[in-house]
């Protein structure tokens, strides 16, 4: 079975304002689901507050200290655990909700699962695709 992988960069533009309102041009969905971050070797687990095909907002782990910009893995799983949502992730900011992350890198499975339960959520597949088409041009 050959694995494909899907890279995507981002660029976040924070001049002040509320950035994770006024500028979001993904749909986020609250899911609830085991959440687990990986950094340095150490696992946290967390609770989700929203996910997007961008990036997720996790509730603030016990003893985290981690600074903007560390890289850490995020784990989801669905299903009881059959479906892994699995990607590298940078923290991007701290606010009072929690911990907001970008996604660096995810596979093609990955990105395959959380399409669809974006999708499902949203409930408008047509918007996915756009959410989709802007995030690789």
């Amino acid at each position: 079975m050959v694995r494909k992988e899907v890279y995507i960069s981002f660029r976040i533009t924070l001049d002040g304002r509320n950035a994770m309102n006024e500028n979001r041009r993904f749909s986020r969905v609250q899911f609830d689901a085991e959440c687990a971050l990986n950094l340095d070797g150490k696992s946290f687990a967390t609770e989700m507050v929203d996910i997007s095909l961008k990036g997720v907002l996790l509730k603030r782990p016990d003893a985290w200290n981690a600074p903007n910009g560390s890289l850490c893995k995020f784990t989801m799983k669905l299903g009881g655990g059959d479906v892994v949502i699995s990607m590298d992730v940078k923290l991007a900011r701290v606010i009072p909700e929690g911990l907001g992350f970008e996604t660096v890198h995810i596979d093609l499975d990955s990105i395959t699962h959380l399409r669809r339960l974006v999708e499902l959520n949203v409930g408008d597949s047509t918007l996915i695709e756009r959410e989709l088409a802007a995030m690789t041009n």
